[in-house]
């Protein structure tokens, strides 16, 4: 929902248990307007993850490395 709310555009998605089952990760590539308030979405994802008692990072993707 907090990326719906912020237009933002999920472009890939990738899982995988880790820690001998211990952990679960997700990896969500997103892609944003050009006028999007990163700390606005950084805090609203932040308060959802809590939420949800889950750990979230959020790291802006070079876009020539891809």
């Amino acid at each position: 929902r907090v990326l719906a709310q912020q237009n933002a555009n999920v472009t890939d998605v990738q899982t995988r248990v880790a820690a001998g089952g211990a952990a679960y990760i997700m990896l969500l590539e997103i892609e944003l307007l050009a006028d999007s308030d990163v700390a606005l979405l950084e805090g609203a994802l932040q308060d959802a993850a809590h939420h949800l008692g889950v750990q979230l990072s959020l790291r802006a993707l070079d876009e020539t490395t891809l």
